[in-house]
């Protein structure tokens, strides 16, 4: 039996506070961390390599939060864009 879908999310928590207030850096520190432990940006790119995207193509990561993500692919050679509601981070490439 699967679970049913609900008809609609609720927001997220950083999506409420402003991105420059503590508990928003809290969150995308901790963000930051659990992506490390994990190995998000390993699995990102082959997750990408195995369904043929590479770095002539264009990625667009939605919800990109402080860009850590797209940083890291754009120095492997991805052409990576992000989109966020918190803005453009200040070392975005």
């Amino acid at each position: 039996m699967s679970a049913s879908r609900p008809e609609v999310l609720p927001a997220e928590l950083l999506d409420g506070l402003p991105s420059d207030s503590i508990e928003a850096r809290a969150s995308r520190r901790d963000l930051r961390i659990f992506n490390s432990l994990l190995g998000t940006a390993g699995w990102m790119r082959s997750a990408l390599t195995m369904h043929g995207i590479g770095p002539a193509d264009q990625v667009l990561e939605l919800g990109a939060g402080d860009g850590c993500l797209g940083r890291e692919m754009h120095a492997r050679g991805f052409a990576w864009d992000g989109l966020d509601r918190a803005g453009r981070p200040r070392p975005w490439p």
